[in-house]
């Protein structure tokens, strides 16, 4: 019956502790909607999928930072063609090793056959 009493007490701490998110939760976003307001935007327009909601707050970049910026975004992309680069020469050598293991099997094959005086015919196909 304790184990009965204590799991209670736990659950009535869990509530109150949901409760106490929940409210915490609503009173963050109504002062947000609040804020919203005041600078003229209505909470409404959130949600919609149109890309013309989006509000970009960080300032245009200029002089110095424009340069900067440009480099960053150039020395960004030249890392991802690298990266591609790599990428797709390594799958390269890997096919072409894979290409030259299985030639290799198949010659073993052939040449073990051979030596073993087996033959394999691969009958031509006949018109049905």
């Amino acid at each position: 019956m304790a184990a009965n009493t204590a799991f209670r007490d736990r659950l009535h701490r869990l509530r109150q502790q949901v409760h106490q998110m929940r409210t915490a939760t609503w009173a963050a976003r109504a002062s947000a909607e609040q804020a919203l307001v005041a600078m003229g935007i209505r909470p409404a327009d959130f949600g919609a999928s149109d890309a013309g909601d989006i509000i970009d707050v960080t300032p245009p970049a200029t002089g110095a930072g424009l340069i900067l910026d440009t480099v960053k975004r150039l020395a960004k992309r030249t890392s991802q063609g690298v990266l591609l680069f790599v990428a797709v020469a390594v799958l390269g050598v890997a096919l072409w090793s894979l290409g030259l293991f299985v030639g290799a099997a198949l010659l073993a094959f052939v040449i073990v056959t051979r030596g073993l005086g087996l033959r394999i015919d691969v009958a031509a196909p006949r018109p049905a």
